[in-house]
């Protein structure tokens, strides 16, 4: 009785181990690199992927990838990457280039040369741009259903059993980019002066969507310098334009934006551009009404 005990014990061991095997195979298993793609993923799958997030806590212009993220990637079904030069390092970690999907492939991009991103005056560009386009592509959030319509798409051909789950949510996350876009358009409409100072060339789709123009003191990618020669020239300009609001990034050193609010008095402000932390929708309105608040 006992040795037929162990057998059967035995049996029911392999079977599970057998069982938990193919539960594991058959699970989804998904890395995204940087916030804005983590968001779309918890927003169109929720909980029928696994995710694991690529995000550095600093520059996300300059980050490395933790032997951890190589693994993740190395295992995953597929890799949503934003591309466009800021994180395109992501593709030399493994050879299989079928499984990486650049969220950004469809959008309506802004080409680094289009002159309504900064103004040559006071915008100081260095040689060493990283692509021929502005990668801050989420921060459109119209471009951002663009980049939610790629994921969609990626999920429904790996995952077709659950087309109408993730059609579902792709559909309520519209909307909620919709009902956004439509409360703040009138608004920014009315808005005379529409310039408005960062520290670094990020917010052109945004300011696309709004009818806004963004100058700032560092490249797309946050290149190049500032001497106190170019700072007064730059202080000046804003006197002349009567520009009224400067925002600095909330996980980037502003000193540069500090020392221009205190010379010329205007209003100077702290967002978070998604790149790194975040729920987007709930940050994109905050960044929305202090862009507005200090405009008008």
């Amino acid at each position: 009785m006992s040795k037929m005990r162990n057998i059967i014990l035995g049996l029911v061991a392999l079977l599970f181990m057998s069982c938990t095997s193919q539960a594991k195979k058959e699970g989804i298993n998904v890395v995204t690199v940087l916030n804005p793609n983590y968001n779309l993923l918890k927003y169109i799958a929720q909980d029928k992927v696994g995710v694991y997030n690529i995000t550095p806590s600093g520059d996300s212009h300059n980050f490395e990838f933790t032997p951890q993220d190589i693994k993740n990637i190395q295992d995953s079904d597929v890799v949503f990457y934003n591309g466009l030069g800021i994180d395109d390092k992501v593709l030399d970690v493994v050879d299989n280039k079928d499984k990486f999907v650049q969220t950004t492939k469809n959008s309506n991009l802004i080409s680094l040369e289009d002159d309504h991103i900064h103004e040559d005056d006071h915008h100081h560009e260095d040689s060493h741009s990283n692509g021929a386009y502005d990668p801050h592509v989420w921060l459109s959030i119209n471009e951002y259903k663009t980049m939610g319509k790629v994921v969609l798409d990626e999920l429904i051909t790996i995952d077709p059993n659950n087309k109408d789950f993730y059609t579902n949510n792709f559909n309520e996350f519209s909307k909620r980019i919709d009902k956004i876009y439509n409360s703040y358009i009138n608004d920014f409409e009315s808005i005379v002066n529409k310039e408005f100072v960062s520290n670094h060339a990020s917010y052109g789709y945004l300011a696309r969507d709004f009818g806004l123009v963004n100058s700032s003191l560092h490249d797309v990618n946050n290149h190049g310098e500032v001497n106190p020669k170019n700072l007064q020239s730059i202080v000046d300009i804003i006197r002349q334009k009567n520009i009224k609001l400067i925002i600095g990034d909330k996980y980037e050193t502003n000193k540069e934006l500090e020392t221009i609010s205190n010379e010329t008095n205007i209003t100077y402000k702290v967002v978070n551009n998604l790149e790194n932390q975040g729920d987007y929708f709930t940050e994109y309105e905050e960044l929305l009404s202090s862009i507005y608040d200090g405009l008008r």
